[in-house]
């Protein structure tokens, strides 16, 4: 993963499949008590992925992610080789966004302030980059609770 930050500096990280399983489980739980969700949030699992889907879908419906990663990056604060991750937190903050924590085992990672349109595009290129290795996780259902004619798409769920 590489982060670039609006003054040119680019984070890279390494991501394994237990750290991505890690990482979708925060991100979960953030989005699953989310203050700026829209709607009312039911008490039953199967009604409250639908609601969360369709979130996902709404805060992700005009986002175009065909634009290349601008690698021309001015500052590696944490050097050229990515660093590999172990340790998350996504915590709320009292203005409605979230600090993201990132760091290794040892050694430094970030801390940055982002919002709630920023977890939503994290959940959809974890997804997006998940269908293509051979980690076998399950994000997302399609299927599991799209409505009879209707169209599918992103339905978040626990991992198994």
């Amino acid at each position: 993963m590489r982060l670039s930050t609006l003054d040119q500096a680019e984070f890279r990280f390494w991501l394994t499949r237990r750290y991505v399983k890690l990482l979708w489980s925060v991100l979960m739980q953030r989005i699953d008590s989310d203050p700026q969700s829209s709607l009312p949030v039911p008490r039953d699992p199967h009604s409250r992925r639908v609601i969360m889907g369709f979130e996902q879908e709404q805060a992700v419906q005009n986002d175009s992610f065909s634009q290349d990663f601008n690698s021309h990056a001015a500052k590696l604060p944490l050097g050229e080789s990515p660093v590999l991750l172990t340790r998350i937190a996504l915590n709320p903050t009292a203005d409605g966004q979230h600090i993201f924590s990132v760091h290794p085992e040892k050694g430094f990672g970030i801390n940055i302030t982002v919002d709630h349109h920023f977890v939503r595009k994290l959940i959809q290129l974890i997804v997006e980059t998940v269908k293509q290795t051979d980690w076998n996780l399950a994000l997302l259902s399609d299927t599991d609770f799209t409505p009879p004619g209707q169209s599918s798409g992103l339905l978040p769920h626990q991992l198994n």
